[in-house]
């Protein structure tokens, strides 16, 4: 994954297999890269490539893995692993901390919010929208839509 999107681009291009899932994990290709974020968080083709995944596998966003966790919940795991590791480090200074996480936040934010953008789910929300009264709310949500309420 540390090529340019446009390579990537050229794999789709040539009919990489976009459905894709890792045999053991049951990982998609979205679940795999977001992954990577926090090592590639500033590389500026990441998101692009990120993009990439979520317009030409939409109908794999919301892939749950064998763990039980979609792309979203990766990144949101990821980032709370990562504010863990900044909050306990005994050698940084409380102001440093909150530098830090400030700073962590802003950019696991702005991909949480692409993939929201696109349609991603957690698995929470997935098993919600399934029953009754997550239907229940879709179906009104839809009406006030409508009457513009």
């Amino acid at each position: 994954y540390g090529y340019p999107a446009e390579v990537m681009e050229l794999y789709i291009q040539n009919k990489f297999d976009l459905k894709w899932l890792h045999p053991d994990s049951g990982d998609c290709l979205l679940h795999t890269l977001v992954h990577l974020f926090y090592d590639d968080r500033k590389d500026d083709n990441f998101i692009k490539k990120v993009e990439l995944l979520l317009t030409k596998m939409a109908d794999k966003i919301n892939t749950v893995n064998k763990k039980g966790l979609t792309p979203l919940d990766v990144v949101q795991k990821d980032y709370n692993k990562q504010l863990e590791n900044i909050m306990t480090n005994f050698y940084t200074s409380e102001a440093e901390k909150t530098k830090n996480s400030e700073a962590l936040t802003s950019e696991f934010e702005s991909l949480i919010s692409l993939l929201k953008e696109h349609g991603c789910l957690t698995a929470e929300e997935i098993a919600y929208n399934t029953t009754w009264a997550g239907q229940f709310q879709k179906k009104l949500s839809e009406f006030y839509k409508i009457v513009q309420i």
